[in-house]
């Protein structure tokens, strides 16, 4: 058979998972070497279902939601920071990605196009899953599933996959070696369709599943296509980077936010792409990338990365592969939160604003205001602020302010966050959890009514902050033999990613109501943490910022280095030393750290640093003057602030109970009045080291009104209601840093 025909037959354009355990920020790494490189035409083929049959995913088990806008998150980015032509992005979504359309596409659209110095994007977003060549055969492939992946037509006993051995085989049909695949599925199936809230992608399943013969065939024919793969002397090695969603026996998983739902493999990534500059290490932006990705789903799953192997990838292609220089993003746009997609009659802007983390995204309020990128450019149009009118998921629609005068906007302009609009009292959503008896879940929406700002959901139906529902003792908690407990459980508070939450547990049994009662200050705290993450603006902030997490020791050492990256002030390049698990820094428990804070702008900055611990305690770090009226002490332009201080301390312990900490460092061109004032009502030792607080809430939301405060200069005539704050770009950062204590 000649090439082109066997090639048009080909029955598989698949996409896999399951690599080198490597974490985040490779993943960030391996994006950026396959699409830096100087190249000719920019191809891709973007694939995404959510609409399978019933009869493929099974009665009484949840679809998928978010595969359609992960295509369109990556397709975005790669038109509006990297410069593809839109008509060399091709699309596949729901009944279009059928197997037959699959093959076609790769073949006509990649490999009949795609030239040595070309580079080829290849995304699936789907189910995944596994299937043996013959009911006798002791091996399984991993497979992915396209939208009529059920029984192979004509062959009973028999589906219609995509296996990965083929996708191999594609991948080594294509001249280039400049290729990112990514993969946001999984394989193996954990006999339930949710971990916690969110939704796993791989197919539910109970009988084993025989790969059809076509699929079969196809792979035989390829294999002995010596011309086609002569150019790979070891057979498993493909082209560029492959980027999965999971470890081989792990899980991909897609959530809810407030009008969207996307798998979390894609949206850490494309958001990560919007964000890239020439100024940050790859290192940098993976680690932000696997903070998020951490706090999102604890240990539940693992993004992979493998250069230039197949799944699994072996030991020396682990973390940084060979090859993958720490060379910088060069993409054909500056970094930007979004980008201008239409303007409709009448002048109102549709925008696209994935660059924006998902919990910033879809707490975004009316009123909001973002500008044009500004350029050196004299032939471009001026900036041009607009203000957010209404938000429809990743998309707002925005009209051009008075101020902008006589601004051209433009569609494909892209855009800065200027003005963010937050409410003031963030509500709290806590879904049941599926374990739940009716009647128990009948009482705990009886007595979650009572809570202000808290609403109960059923799991894995809508977003969800939290899960409420039975939770199993630690090992060290020993009960009574036979204690319905020890079985069972008792109620507790467990994240979206459903892993119990510190402090919401106790050692004896009590009703639902009575738990309810007691988790009251739990919530609270995680309403507090949801205000403070929802300030994050190490993207998008103008103020000039820099932090490090360093290590105490025999030498100190910096493990985390952060910075605003749009301030003003002198960018030095960040360096990152740690040892990585998942993704993650890891800290031994009981170590001791120090924060360096330095003022990379024209004015004083205050600082103050609040922290979640993984025993459930809050301290916070506010710095005060040495003399008798104990003010907060700015840092001086150009300047830093080592927090303890070498000569006064040691270093800050760490907690002794592992888990993850999360840390924000929220910076301000005004002193936190407000935030002190709170410190001093409730009667918080004043001191240079970190005090726990007990009423976290109102500290956190203190913090964000001398924001509010030391931004109305810029907001005060925006008309916002009183229960919103308004945060001016140019007037506060917030730096976070997460870690794991082992």
């Amino acid at each position: 058979m000649k090439r082109r025909g066997f090639l048009q037959r080909a029955g598989s354009l698949l996409a896999a998972l399951g690599l080198s355990e490597t974490g985040l920020w490779w993943l960030a790494e391996g994006a950026r070497s396959a699409l830096a490189q100087p190249a000719g035409r920019k191809l891709a083929l973007l694939v995404g279902i959510d609409q399978y049959p019933e009869t493929i995913y099974g009665s009484g088990n949840l679809p998928l939601t978010g595969c359609a806008t992960d295509v369109r998150l990556l397709r975005e980015v790669l038109v509006h920071r990297f410069g593809f032509q839109p008509d060399d992005i091709l699309t596949l979504t729901d009944d279009r990605a059928t197997r037959s359309q699959i093959e076609t596409a790769w073949v006509e659209h990649l490999q009949n196009r795609a030239k040595a110095d070309d580079v080829v994007v290849f995304h699936f977003s789907g189910y995944g899953s596994r299937a043996k060549l013959s009911d006798s055969a002791d091996s399984w492939q991993n497979t992915l599933i396209p939208v009529d992946g059920g029984a192979s037509e004509g062959e009973a006993g028999t589906v219609n996959d995509l296996p990965l051995e083929t996708l191999w085989l594609l991948l080594r049909s294509l001249p280039t070696d400049r290729v990112l695949t990514v993969l946001d599925t999984s394989y193996f199936y954990p006999d339930r369709s949710l971990q916690g809230n969110f939704r796993i992608r791989s197919l539910p399943q109970s009988a084993p599943r025989i790969l059809g013969s076509s699929a079969r065939e196809f792979q035989d024919r390829w294999r002995r296509d010596s011309g086609l793969l002569g150019r790979f002397v070891d057979l498993r090695k493909i082209p560029g980077v492959v980027l999965g969603a999971a470890s081989p026996e792990g899980w991909a998983l897609e959530a809810q936010w407030q009008g969207f739902s996307a798998g979390l493999l894609t949206y850490a990534l494309t958001q990560q792409l919007w964000q890239m500059t020439d100024k940050t290490s790859i290192p940098i932006v993976g680690q932000s990338a696997a903070g998020r990705v951490k706090q999102w789903t604890g240990n539940a799953q693992h993004p992979q990365l493998c250069r230039g192997m197949e799944l699994p990838c072996p030991q020396k292609e682990q973390g940084n592969p060979p090859g993958i220089s720490p060379g910088l993003l060069a993409p054909a746009v500056g970094e930007a939160d979004g980008a201008v997609l239409a303007i409709d009659e009448g002048g109102t802007a549709r925008i696209w604003l994935a660059g924006l983390p998902p919990e910033i995204v879809e707490s975004y309020g009316a009123n909001a205001v973002l500008t044009t990128v500004p350029t050196p450019n004299s032939d471009a149009p001026p900036a041009t602020r607009l203000q957010v009118r209404v938000r429809e998921g990743l998309t707002v629609k925005a009209q051009a302010m008075e101020s902008s005068g006589s601004a051209t906007l433009q569609t494909g302009q892209p855009v800065w966050e200027s003005v963010r609009v937050l409410p003031r009292h963030p509500s709290l959503t806590v879904a049941l959890d599926g374990t739940l008896e009716r009647i128990e879940r009948v009482d705990a929406t009886s007595a979650f009514a009572t809570l202000r700002r808290v609403s109960p959901v059923t799991v894995g139906e809508q977003p969800a902050d939290c899960l409420f529902g039975r939770v199993r003792q630690p090992q060290s908690i020993v009960l009574e033999e036979g204690s319905p407990q020890s079985s069972r459980g008792t109620y507790g508070l467990l994240s979206p990613a459903g892993e119990p939450i510190p402090g919401s547990l106790t050692d004896t049994e009590e009703a639902v109501k009575t738990a309810v009662g007691r988790l009251s200050p739990q919530l609270e705290k995680l309403r507090a943490l949801k205000l403070l993450r929802s300030i994050a603006n190490e993207g998008s902030s103008q103020l000039g910022m820099k932090a490090s997490l360093v290590v105490v020791g025999p030498e100190d050492r910096i493990s985390i280095e952060k910075q605003t990256a749009r301030g003003v002030g002198n960018l030095e390049k960040p360096t990152l030393t740690f040892r990585e698990t998942n993704g993650i820094l890891t800290l031994p428990a009981l170590s001791r750290i120090r924060y360096r804070v330095k003022n990379l702008s024209d004015r004083p900055l205050y600082f103050t640093i609040f922290s979640f611990d993984p025993d459930g305690r809050t301290p916070i770090y506010y710095p005060l003057t040495p003399d008798a009226q104990r003010q907060q002490r700015p840092i001086p332009p150009g300047e830093m602030a080592i927090v303890p201080v070498p000569s006064q301390s040691e270093g800050w312990l760490l907690p002794r109970t592992p888990g993850l900490v999360t840390t924000q460092i929220v910076g301000s061109t005004r002193p936190f009045s407000a935030t002190l004032a709170a410190l001093e009502t409730a009667k918080v030792p004043k001191s240079n080291d970190p005090e726990v607080v007990a009423n976290p809430l109102e500290i956190a939301s203190a913090i964000v009104e001398d924001l509010h405060q030391a931004s109305l200069p810029a907001t005060q005539d925006l008309e916002l209601a009183k229960e919103m704050f308004a945060l001016d770009v140019r007037n506060w950062a917030t730096l976070n840093f997460a870690y794991e204590v082992v």
